[in-house]
């Protein structure tokens, strides 16, 4: 778990998690990952994942970081593609709020260390 801080104030978080299965050892997901809207716009969410990237790569066996993103968080999409990840699927309807449905966008990136042809 990172965080970004302006001042003393909290702004910024994200998570990454680990899987505790030997045949899912070379993946982590993202999880948990939010900037404050007054806070938004000036690169906090960038520098979140990219030192989450950098901590991932540090962590023995992790090849591939992946993650899930609502079509109705574009800035937030905008920050993953920035920072490398690419789109793998797509699960129709797959988030449900009180204002409807939502399609998920499932994204990927692959670590320094992960095999080549991947």
């Amino acid at each position: 778990m990172l965080g970004a801080f302006e001042g003393e104030e909290l702004v910024g978080v994200v998570g990454l998690l680990l899987s505790s299965r030997w045949k899912a050892a070379h993946l982590a997901t993202v999880w948990g990952f939010f900037v404050r809207e007054s806070s938004q716009g000036k690169g906090i969410g960038r520098a979140l994942i990219d030192a989450l990237l950098v901590r991932a790569d540090s962590i023995e066996h992790l090849e591939q970081v992946r993650l899930m993103v609502p079509d109705d968080l574009e800035a937030a999409r905008a920050v993953f593609l920035g920072c490398g990840f690419e789109t793998y699927g797509l699960e129709r309807r797959g988030r449900r709020t009180e204002l409807g449905y939502h399609d998920l966008e499932y994204m990927q990136t692959f670590l320094a260390r992960a095999p080549e042809g991947v």
